[in-house]
């Protein structure tokens, strides 16, 4: 089975180094959510996953990564974080199971549902099937940053390397929310750059365009390998 690369963890950061950040996220972003039990949604099999107390936190890792850049360039610089959440979407998954036990033309129709659906249609968690690798439910992480004054907002998607339970309640859970984590962050430090803006924000800055780790597609099917059915 096809895999991606795994990413080392980032150390702790220290009081004397990275940057400082500020947490600002929604509570809806770190709570357990299940987005929609209706079949025909957009929303339909998509989790949202939540921080655990006992496991590092998003914002924590977010620190740790930045201060491993060379150079320690946004040592000084204060990071907002507006929003950064971790989903699971399991559509493909469910639909599969649910398939498998029901025929007829009904339940096609209905499974057929909430297929074609773009990225505005849906409450986080969207992505192009030429975003994943493999057939395990993919982590995606959607996070809004502020940094002196301009606003990043990214969206990565992560094929696990075994397959992720929506409530973490799996011993490897951890370790692939962290590599999924880990992507995201290092698709923000890409975007960002390592040069140290000169100035301060005094007022809200340009917001940059969203980025991914792929390009966009139309839906949330469009380029999607067919795998066969799997489980979340």
């Amino acid at each position: 089975m096809p895999v991606e690369p795994l990413l080392p963890v980032p150390p702790e950061a220290t009081d004397v180094t990275g940057p400082a950040v500020v947490d600002h996220r929604p509570p809806a972003d770190r709570a357990y959510d299940i987005h929609s039990l209706l079949i025909t949604s957009c929303d339909y099999g998509i989790y949202t996953v939540p921080q655990k107390p006992a496991s590092l936190s998003a914002v924590a890792l977010l620190r740790n990564e930045m201060a491993t850049a060379p150079g320690d360039p946004w040592h000084g610089h204060t990071i907002e974080v507006r929003r950064y959440a971790a989903y699971l979407n399991a559509k493909r998954a469910l639909k599969g199971s649910v398939g498998s036990m029901y025929g007829g033309l009904l339940p096609m129709l209905m499974l057929r549902a909430g297929e074609k659906c773009s990225e505005t249609e849906m409450h986080g968690g969207w992505y192009a099937g030429s975003e994943i690798v493999n057939a395990l439910s993919p982590l995606i992480v959607e996070m809004i940053v502020s940094v002196d004054g301009k606003v990043y907002n990214v969206r990565s998607v992560y094929s696990p390397r075994v397959g992720v339970t929506p409530k973490l309640k799996q011993p490897t859970d951890d370790s692939e929310l962290t590599q999924a984590m880990i992507k995201a962050d290092r698709a923000l430090l890409a975007r960002m750059g390592t040069a140290v803006p000169t100035a301060q924000p005094v007022t809200p800055g340009p917001v940059a365009p969203p980025t991914s780790t792929a390009p966009a597609k139309s839906s949330d099917d469009d380029g999607f390998v067919n795998f066969p059915s799997h489980q979340p």
